[in-house]
């Protein structure tokens, strides 16, 4: 997950980090009947797509439109996600289990996808109601997105409600989330809920779901990805425990901005924030504003910033400190997700930051805008 992360996270369906490899033996042989009726319009080719491999829907039937309506009837040996794609713009999401007989569709051709009916499938309906919740989500996250650069000409504390704003509703997101998940379990739909979380900071709530999906789908090719990955996840947490609070900082030497090496040791005696960052990632450089409040505000008490970039191009990293009025130590190997001091610190996204004591020792981690700031108050007040 190599990308930049706003706040806490971009919220989108998306099953290829789990779905990879073709399923091993069978749980049944069912045939299900798949009825629709597509209101205001009557001509044309509806499709019945698998999600297959690498995250490409694949043609399982195709039937014409007989009126308004239209009737599909496939055998189905595993749980599988699905979609009915409509005159190549309307696709309307199914999960079928095979414990399903018939399942009925209504949708509107004048309408979004979202709003459609369907009966007969209560893990469709889960499927429907999850992609309800990522609608309102993107809707939110647009609307602050655009205030925030509507306003670009507004004094800084009013753009830094925006973006605690931003970090408020994410925050939210997580929990009405975890709120469905539970509430669906153990439905193949929570596989598709969990992308939207961030596995590491929700790790056993996560895994407690794998198991009881498992448990109700032990043969499922989803399940077993989902599990196998959660598996990788917990041995990568057990590897970076060396970087848990209370645990001393790895060491970091890497060229300032002139060439020379600085290293984190030479800092011992302050509070030190090591904050990595880059010029082309968006979040950080909306951070940034809020860092420079708070080095301004403490750099005189004991307070000093270790800026790790994970650019490739020196002249974009020394304008982007230039531009953002970046007043504190900066050092980098411009070697991207490969430089040393991410690799030291597993660093699987930016913005992260660590906060290190005058001992060296790790007291806070990926800490921004009002959390920075009363950890901040505690530590040097």
């Amino acid at each position: 997950m190599k990308n930049c992360i706003v706040a806490t996270l971009f919220l989108f369906i998306s099953f290829t980090y789990f779905s990879c490899s073709s399923s091993e033996g069978t749980t049944q042989n069912n045939t299900i009947t798949i009825k629709g009726k597509i209101n205001n319009h009557q001509k044309g080719t509806v499709r019945l797509e698998k999600y297959g491999d690498g995250g490409v829907f694949e043609l399982v039937k195709s039937v014409e439109l007989q009126g308004t309506s239209f009737e599909i009837s496939i055998n189905i040996q595993q749980p599988e996600f699905y979609q009915i794609h409509y005159l190549g713009q309307k696709d309307i999401p199914l999960v079928l289990t095979g414990d399903e007989k018939e399942v009925q569709i209504i949708f509107d051709h004048q309408k979004n996808n979202i709003a459609h009916q369907i009966k007969g499938s209560k893990d469709s309906e889960y499927y429907a109601e999850l992609n309800q919740i990522f609608a309102q989500m993107r809707q939110k996250k647009n609307q602050l997105e655009t205030k925030y650069q509507e306003n670009q000409d507004k004094d800084e504390n009013f753009k830094n409600k925006i973006v605690e704003e931003f970090k408020s509703s994410q925050v939210k997101n997580v929990e009405n989330l975890k709120k469905f998940i539970t509430k669906i379990e153990p439905s193949l739909v929570c596989i598709a809920a969990a992308n939207a979380l961030v596995a590491d900071e929700h790790y056993e709530f996560l895994k407690k779901m794998g198991e009881k999906c498992q448990k109700k789908y032990p043969n499922s090719h989803y399940t077993k990805n989902f599990v196998s990955k959660l598996k990788e996840i917990g041995d990568n947490l057990e590897k970076s425990k060396h970087l848990a609070i209370g645990q001393p900082a790895p060491e970091i030497k890497l060229p300032d901005t002139n060439g020379k090496d600085i290293q984190l040791s030479s800092l011992k005696g302050k509070i030190v924030l090591i904050d990595f960052w880059a010029s082309w990632c968006g979040p950080c450089r909306v951070e940034n504003p809020n860092v420079v409040k708070l080095y301004d505000k403490y750099k005189n008490k004991g307070f000093e910033i270790l800026g790790v970039s994970l650019d490739r191009d020196k002249n974009a990293w020394l304008n982007a400190i230039e531009k953002d009025k970046l007043t504190w130590l900066h050092i980098s190997d411009l070697q991207f997700w490969q430089s040393t001091a991410a690799k030291t610190y597993q660093i699987q996204a930016i913005p992260a930051t660590y906060l290190v004591d005058k001992q060296g020792t790790i007291i806070a981690k990926n800490l921004r805008g009002e959390e920075l700031a009363n950890k901040l108050k505690e530590v040097l007040n």
